[in-house]
Parts: C-alpha cells; structure tokens; sequence
C-alpha cells in the first residue's frame, strides 16, 4: 500500500526544498573555493560540486524516515489505516530500505571510483604544461583501478567474515556452508555494512580532528570576530573630502551592524554546539552504565539519563515541521564546523599537510581532498547522530497503546516507544536505527570503536576551546596568515604531486 497523498506532500515537500538548498549550497561553496588564478579545471568543479551533494543527501534522508515511521501511529498510539496491516508496512518499509541502499552505493561509487579518477585526471590541470585529456585519462584509470580493487577487497572481506559465529561443533565444510547461507540470507547486507564501517573508522577520524575542534572554534571565531590592520590603515588614509568621508560612515555603520549579526549567530552556535556536546556526552555515560556490554557494540535498550537535544526534537515533531528544521540545522552546522576546521588547519596525511583550502585559491586536488574527507564524516556522522539522539533517530515521536486495568475495566494509555517496554509488533524502528543496530550487534567491534572514538571527540572538543581562548582569541593574525598561505600554496602542491 503505497502512502496517502497527504502523508507524501508532508514528508517529501520539505524533503524536496531541502534537496534544493543542499545543491544551491554545494554549488555556491564549491565555487567559492576553486582557484581563479589560472583556468579553472571544469570536470573536477563539477565532480567536487555532485559529491559534496550525494554527501550530503544521506542525512537528509534520516528525517523523512523518521517521519513515516512517526506518522505511522496517531496520537492514541494505534496504526494509522495506511499503516495497519504487516503488509503494508513491511511495503514502506522495504522502499526506505531501497532508499539507503541506493545512496549509499552512490555514496561508495564516488568514494572508490568517481573521485579517485577525478583527483588523477586533475593531476596536471593546475600546471603550466597543457598536458592532454588521454594522458591525464590513462593516468586517472590506472590509480582508479587499484582503489577498485581495494573496494573489491573490501566487499569480500565483509561478505565472507562470518559477523555470526557459525555451528562449534561443525566440519569445515558445515561452517562453510554456514557462511553461504549467511550471504545469501542478508543478501550482501552485511558486506556493504562492513564496507561503510570501515570508511566510517576513517571518518571518525575526521569528525574527531576537524569537527571537534571546530564545534568549539567556529562559534567562539564568530563572537571573538576579527580585525585586520590593513583596513584600519587604509581607513585612515582614505580621509580625503566629504564624500570619502560620507562612505566610510555608511561603511562603519554597515560593519556595525554585520558585527551585531555575527555575534548573535555565533552565541546561537554555541548554544547548539554545548547542547549537543553535553548530549553526547550524558548519551556515552548512560551506555558505560546501562549497555548490554562491548560485545553488542554497546546498544543501550532503555535510556536512563536525560538527554536535552534528543528530547528537543522528540517534542519538536508536535509542531510540524520544526523537527525537520532543527534536524537539517544541526547537520549543516556540523559540516559548517567541520569545513571552517578544514580550511582553518589544512588536509593532513598523518604528520603531512597535503593540501590547504582557501577562497578562490583551492586546487583542483585539494578541493576533490576536501569532498573525499567530508563524504567519509558524513558516513560516520550517521552513528553520531545516532548515539546523541537515540529516541529521535529510531522511534520519532512514536507511541504505542498499552493496556492497563483489570478485565472488567480494561483502559488503554498512550506510551512513548522504546526498545525495552514495546513490544515488536507494537512499534516501528526507522530504517536506519535498524541496519545500525543489526550491524553493529553482529560486528559488535566496530560499534566498540565507534563507542570510544566519541568519547576522543568529547576530549577534542574542550581543548580546542581552551587552544583558541588562550592563544587565537586575543590575537589577530589573519592577514600575516592569509601571506603565509600565497608563499606556501605553490610548495603544498608540489607536495601533492611527489
């Protein structure tokens, strides 16, 4: 049974208009990157632009999954008529399923093939020397090639390892036997599981050195401002006659006023960046003491302690859709903190700096750099969000009937859902809550480490607060950086291509 046409205008009209805004933003911030000194490499534009998008599609996702499975109950807790047989949900169900899988291979293909091909048929595009489209071709298909191989790797590893342990007693041909079947059940499941697990490690990586110390950086840089002595300078030289002094009075009073704007937004931005650390933060310590332990990936059935975000977009959803709006506004603002951290300390390889990100002074590698690093945030940004809103992300604002009295009395009370209370059948998980959960109880390892790399990022988060209170915030030093970056800029790309 496919949704009521109400149903579809709500879920997917602000699904759409979000779509909308995603492109306009990766298309504007991908060109406000890209180098305009020399020509400007069109075919690495466009692949940078298309993957930052697809990057950001798989989160705006989540939302219109946990509004289906929200609207799937009505306010007494019983199944819509939409909603009401197995089948009929198992039908919706299957659809978003579809929906996740389709991205995230999408999601994959750019990670392993359109990207690898682009940073290598760009390899020549920023030097003097017009090298042609076949050579930088066949240079591209050849790197191409062994990132292919590495993702066929992958996706063998993950569909071979048996997540389950198989019979102990067995042949080596029953275990055998036991792994088929296994593949076969799953169908692939759990080696595109294994696969976005394994990128998602590298992604943690990249929420914990960005992203955390962006989340504290990027408001306090918004309330801190910054000044630049050239414009004091020049201020002061440009006082020559009525109608120079005319426009540096409407100049102030507009800097003024941006200067008002800029401190508003970044309160607000730390405002929202304290509730969701502290979120994160009350979300790990409930699992140290209420998880059913390392080797589930510490899944947490019930929730004990209080959660401010998750509780904020629970009662968001009662006022449609304020929920989506909060929701979308958290994400870009992790990525806001996530690329100004970028651009702020550059893309490291270890104890290397291989590219830098600046306005209009980007080259075409380290942009398709920036794109690959943002795409594996925002496939470990999924378990985040996971870990700091656990009601929202799997039930919404869903509840369930039960009953309560006696036979002769019998009543019924409206109930939140929650894994520990509901029953199976009296509640329905997102999509995504589930093939996290399923994932990370069969490979329970990588839920551990994603575990513990949250709690990295929670350490990150006050360092860097405490890095830029005492050494960035009293001291302006934008433009002797902004120096710095021309004379190096040249010799990080001949880094690049060594």
């Amino acid at each position: 049974m496919l949704l009521p046409a109400s149903v579809q205008a709500a879920g997917y009209i602000p699904f759409t208009v979000v779509l909308l805004v995603v492109l306009a933003l990766s298309v504007t911030y991908v060109l406000y990157l890209v180098r305009r000194r020399r020509r400007t490499a069109r075919f690495s534009t466009w692949s940078a632009i298309v993957a930052l998008f697809v990057a950001l599609l798989t989160s705006v996702l989540l939302p219109v999954d946990i509004f289906i499975v929200s609207y799937m109950k009505d306010s007494h807790g019983n199944f819509t008529e939409w909603a009401a047989s197995n089948a009929s949900r198992t039908e919706i169900e299957d659809a978003m399923l579809l929906g996740y899988y389709v991205l995230y291979s999408f999601l994959l293909l750019f990670a392993f093939v359109f990207l690898p091909f682009a940073y290598f048929f760009a390899e020549d595009e920023d030097d003097d020397e017009d090298v042609g489209w076949q050579s930088r071709a066949c240079t591209g298909l050849k790197y191409t090639s062994a990132f292919v191989f590495l993702a066929a790797l992958l996706f063998g590893i993950g569909a071979v390892i048996p997540l389950q342990k198989p019979p102990p007693n067995g042949t080596e041909i029953d275990k055998l036997e036991f792994i088929i079947e296994e593949l076969k059940s799953n169908k692939g499941e759990d080696a595109l599981g294994f696969v976005l697990a394994v990128l998602g490690l590298i992604g943690m990586a990249v929420i914990i050195l960005y992203m955390g110390s962006g989340l504290a950086v990027f408001p306090m840089r918004l309330i801190c401002g910054k000044s630049s002595s050239k414009n004091l300078s020049g201020g002061n030289a440009g006082n020559n006659g009525a109608a120079q002094g005319g426009a540096k009075i409407l100049c102030l009073i507009l800097g003024g006023g941006w200067r008002l704007v800029e401190i508003v937004v970044g309160i607000l931005c730390l405002l929202l960046a304290v509730t969701f650390w502290i979120s994160l933060l009350l979300a790990n310590i409930d699992k140290i003491e209420h998880s059913l332990g390392y080797k589930t990936g510490y899944l947490l059935p019930n929730h004990t302690l209080p959660n401010p975000l998750d509780m904020l977009l629970v009662y968001a959803q009662s006022v449609y859709p304020l929920d989506y709006v909060l929701f979308v506004i958290l994400i870009l603002f992790l990525v806001l903190c996530t690329i100004y951290s970028i651009q702020r300390i550059g893309i490291w390889f270890l104890w290397l700096r291989v590219a830098r990100v600046r306005a209009g002074r980007t080259y075409a590698r380290g942009l398709l750099l920036l794109c690959l690093s943002l795409m594996y945030a925002m496939i470990a940004i999924q378990p985040l969000i996971f870990a700091v809103a656990p009601r929202y992300v799997t039930y919404g604002s869903e509840h369930f009937a039960q009953h309560i009295g006696n036979k002769t009395h019998p009543e019924t009370v409206a109930v939140r859902c929650n894994a520990e209370t509901s029953l199976p059948d009296d509640c329905v998980m997102t999509r995504a809550s589930v093939l996290l959960m399923r994932f990370f109880y069969k490979a329970w390892i990588f839920g551990a480490a994603y575990y513990w790399a949250t709690w990295v990022f929670l350490l990150t988060t006050p360092v860097a607060a405490v890095t830029f209170a005492v050494r960035d915030c009293r001291r302006s030093h934008d433009d002797d950086e902004d120096s710095l970056e021309d004379e190096l800029e040249d010799s990080d790309d001949h880094m690049l291509r060594a």
